[in-house]
This record gives structure tokens, C-alpha cells and sequence, in this order.
């Protein structure tokens, strides 16, 4: 439990930090160590509410 905890933290460091748009959803997912896309969507919305699409797209949405 707080291995995701610690990897999702670190995915939403690199999404906040603009490199969203350097990687796939699944590249996300294997940089922070989930071993798959489905258990870190799963993740991300069991502690961010959103799925990492929904999240990214709201962070640009706010940019603009």
C-alpha cells in the first residue's frame, strides 16, 4: 500500500512537472513500478479520484 502511495506521488510529480506529454499512460505506469496500466489506473484513482487521463487533461485545461 505505500509503495503505490509513493508511486503515484511520483507519477504526479512528473505529470505536474509537464511530462505527461513526453510519455504514454503506460510508460507512466511502468516508470513508477506498477506492473500493469489496469492496476495503475486502479491506483491513481483510488487515491486522486481521477483517472491519469482525467487528471492530466484537467491540469492543461487549468494552463490554458
Amino acid at each position: 500500500e505505500w509503495k503505490n502511495v509513493l508511486r503515484i506521488a511520483y507519477v504526479v510529480e512528473l505529470i505536474e512537472g509537464g511530462q505527461a506529454n513526453k510519455f504514454t499512460i503506460e510508460a507512466l505506469a511502468t516508470n513508477a513500478g506498477f506492473l500493469s496500466r489496469s492496476k495503475f489506473i486502479d491506483a491513481f484513482k483510488e487515491r486522486k479520484g481521477v483517472t491519469p487521463s482525467a487528471y492530466i487533461k484537467g491540469l492543461a485545461e487549468k494552463e490554458s
